[in-house]
């Protein structure tokens, strides 16, 4: 909720999606320029979410920016391994 806040005040446009699931199926029809992700969610978990978006010929090179907790070496390493771009520590 506060990096919602935080970007619709900067004038973007936010699309909110409480699971990988609805990630993916957000993402069917609406065109981003970068996705912020939990890493941590129920239904599917934002690695999985982001392995899945990779797949994706037209989300190849959307930039995904992990947003969590854990920020252990090991941590960033799985980030990295699913495709994400960077970690941002909440």
């Amino acid at each position: 909720m506060v990096a919602t806040d935080m970007l619709e005040r900067m004038g973007l446009r936010v699309t909110v999606a409480d699971n990988g699931l609805k990630a993916l199926e957000v993402l069917q029809d609406t065109a981003v320029d970068i996705i912020l992700m939990d890493v941590h969610m129920p239904e599917m978990d934002g690695l999985q979410a982001t392995r899945l978006i990779r797949e994706r010929r037209e989300l190849a090179e959307v930039p995904v920016l992990a947003m969590t907790a854990a920020a252990l070496p090991k941590d960033r390493e799985d980030c990295a391994a699913a495709g994400m771009a960077a970690v941002i520590k909440r």
